[in-house]
């Protein structure tokens, strides 16, 4: 068996081209060319098939024979592949491999799927400390349509990001690569392939990120759940079924929601008072809390790829999450003497509380917050001059058109409602 086509720009810059201001108008000459709307950027490959040069972190000379800092075309530019950023010396690299492969999955209800996956369901979850180094190598076994890694709602270099088609070409079966950044946010995140997204994402390359701040206590129980719909499944974690976790009484717990799908996901959280603590990897000034008593009729909403951070302090009694795509799957955290028994010791599982999300109310964060801080509302400042441009999509010709723009006020404060 061979080794992976390793994608180093020392190597691969001989055969690809750099990110030119041609490559750059590629995609906008497309509309005009035959009628081909430009759609190419869905693809691994820019318009008229120049190929991005493969990202890297290594220097030298990249595209072509073009000097690293410049290209043939126009010397004032640089290739995207340049665009690494600066790592600290001597900071501990978190290492990781991940290898994209076909798989048949079987879930805990009996369900069986064809799935994409980095070798489970999630794809491992990778863990950091601010100012470590990530680094990532991203294999592609056998998924013919290609690969990439891109970090939901972090902020990378620009070659780092892993958009097929503009700041690197897709990983085809065989070939590897290595991602490398910097840990600078702290909070609850998310990577997937950004090739064909919308049918990788959706049959199983994706996975968590979590970077946390050492100067922060971890919570005694710390769980991410990612919800997932695939096909007939709907997971919350990696079960489609029910998840049993032991944590003592009187400790504090935090649950990291992450929404991998396209489409808005509900949840409940029932049997405690909690605070909603972060939402997408930020954490909030004051949590947003939801008495006890209320939780039942509490419904949390996650916008697609959202993430949102619960915190609790774990009772005395049983605490089920639920999401409104499945009735079979729950995560339950149950209270233990010591925090460490196995499930299995005290018999049969708890049976999961029962969501109702028909006669739930969604939480208003923005409402809520502002009524904590004795506003109706939280008031979001726009600079004088601020124009608002709407848009509408055309479908026939696969394009987005500007309808009208609004100018904010020249004086005065201007609040959204």
């Amino acid at each position: 068996m061979r080794s992976p086509d390793v994608l180093d720009p020392l190597r691969a810059g001989r055969r690809a081209a750099a990110f030119t201001g041609s490559h750059r108008r590629g995609g906008a000459d497309a509309r005009h060319r035959a009628g081909r709307p430009a759609l190419d950027w869905l693809g691994s490959r820019s318009a008229e098939g120049r190929v991005i040069a493969p990202v890297g972190h290594h220097a030298g000379p990249i595209g072509g024979g073009a000097a690293s800092g410049s290209t043939a075309a126009d010397p004032g530019l640089r290739p995207v592949t340049e665009l690494t950023g600066e790592l600290p010396q001597g900071a501990p690299v978190r290492h990781f491999e991940l290898t994209a492969r076909q798989q048949t999955i079987t879930s805990a209800a009996g369900k069986t799927v064809e799935a994409w996956t980095f070798g489970s369901l999630p794809g491992p979850a990778l863990e950091a400390e601010l100012g470590d180094i990530i680094e990532v190598v991203l294999a592609n076994r056998d998924v013919a349509a290609g690969v990439t890694l891109h970090w939901h709602g972090y902020d990378v270099p620009n070659a780092m990001d892993g958009v097929a088609g503009g700041t690197q070409d897709t990983l085809r079966p065989g070939q590897a690569i290595t991602y490398r950044f910097e840990a600078r946010q702290t909070g609850t995140y998310w990577y997937h392939t950004h090739q064909m997204s919308a049918e990788g994402v959706r049959k199983g390359l994706y996975g968590t990120l979590v970077v946390r701040d050492p100067g922060v206590p971890r919570a005694a129980t710390d769980l991410v759940v990612a919800g997932h719909s695939l096909a007939s499944l709907t997971l919350l974690g990696s079960s489609d079924g029910v998840q049993v976790h032991e944590a003592r009484t009187g400790t504090d717990a935090r649950l990291r929601l992450v929404n991998t799908d396209s489409l808005p996901q509900r949840y409940q959280l029932l049997g405690t008072h909690y605070s909603v603590a972060a939402v997408d990897g930020a954490e909030l000034a004051a949590g947003v809390g939801v008495p006890a008593a209320e939780a039942s009729g509490t419904i949390l909403r996650l916008p697609a790829g959202g993430r949102m951070d619960l915190t609790f302090t774990v009772p005395d009694h049983p605490v089920t999450l639920r999401t409104e795509g499945s009735s079979s799957a729950a995560v339950v955290l149950v209270p233990a003497a010591d925090g460490a028994t196995p499930p299995a010791a005290h018999g049969a599982a708890p049976t999961p509380a029962t969501a109702d999300f028909r006669a739930g109310t969604e939480l208003d964060l923005l409402a809520a917050s502002g009524q904590a801080s004795g506003r109706q509302g939280c008031r979001l400042p726009e600079p004088a001059g601020t124009v608002r441009q709407s848009w509408s999509w055309t479908g026939s010709s696969g394009l987005w058109t500007a309808s009208h723009a609004t100018p904010t006020p020249s004086t005065g404060p201007h609040f959204r409602k």
